[in-house]
């Protein structure tokens, strides 16, 4: 799209907005997301309206020993498995362009009945942005859906199609 600072950021509509000049004196100081896209397959998940990786942590198991100096308080930890692999989020979906088959790159397969129709990994990128520069990319490496489902339909509800999911993936790297 001509004037697209993001190479990934398109629409039907033209619909742009000037970045911040981040240079400007009384730029803000806080990092904010506005810069902020996802793809895969290379290609523009669009519509993402959350995008929340989960609290990386740790399972680290304390150690205590018998000893009246000690009794009852930890002398030392040992440090145990990772968890947290996941990425929550919400999409508005499109007509033909439903979460799963944006995330695998294939407008062309059917929609899944249930997550057993995923048949492989796939990776997604995190493209923050400051401004018009590149400022950092966070990779996920084998990603598989855990859950996804449609929010409820209400007469009273603003008409939008708004899918839930979790991805789990394998690991993530940051690169630039």
């Amino acid at each position: 799209m001509a004037g697209s600072l993001d190479p990934w950021g398109t629409n039907p509509h033209g619909v742009t907005v000037d970045p911040i000049d981040w240079d400007a004196n009384d730029a803000p100081y806080a990092k904010t997301y506005h810069g902020l896209t996802i793809v895969s397959n290379g290609q523009l998940i669009g519509r993402i309206t959350s995008w929340n990786p989960s609290e990386l942590a740790r399972e680290n198991v304390l150690v205590y020993e018998l000893s009246y100096y000690t009794f009852g308080r930890p002398v030392d930890q040992v440090p145990g498995r990772a968890t947290g692999y996941t990425v929550s989020g919400t999409s508005a979906e499109m007509w033909d362009g439903e979460i799963e088959k944006r995330f695998e790159g294939d407008q062309t397969m059917m929609q899944y009945a249930d997550l057993m129709d995923q048949k492989a990994a796939f990776t997604v990128y995190e493209h923050w942005f400051k401004g018009i520069i590149a400022y950092k990319t966070w990779v996920y490496y084998g990603c598989w859906f855990t859950a996804k489902g449609d929010e409820a339909y209400s007469a009273e509800g603003d008409a939008r199609v708004t899918t839930n999911f979790t991805l789990q993936y394998v690991s993530r790297r940051a690169t630039l």
